[in-house]
């Protein structure tokens, strides 16, 4: 039986679903090392307060972050833009809470 597709570089996998799970496996790397890379950037402190130690840059820069994650990798943009909203919109109500006591 002749394979569904030839490998293009050697040692990967001819037969497709091999060639699917080493291709999940990779792409379950390159997200880790991806969040690694904006963790260690520190890029979720984007749009915290710098009382929290964060930068507390505005909307405008946080979006033009976004879009430019997104330009290299569109799923890690999304992701990275609910999670770094997370941490300046749970700084804020944290904010917030004191000004009451």
């Amino acid at each position: 039986m002749k394979p569904f597709f030839a490998a293009p570089l050697s040692g990967l996998p001819s037969d497709p679903i091999a060639f699917g799970a080493h291709a999940s496996r990779l792409h379950f790397a390159m997200k880790l090392v991806f969040a690694a890379s904006m963790r260690e950037a520190e890029l979720f402190r984007i749009l915290q307060p710098q009382a929290y130690g964060g930068f507390e840059y505005g909307f405008d820069v946080f979006a033009e972050l976004v879009a430019t994650i997104g330009r290299g990798y569109g799923s890690s943009a999304w992701v990275y833009g609910l999670g770094a909203v997370r941490h300046g919109r749970s700084s804020t109500f944290l904010r917030d809470s004191l000004r009451l006591s």
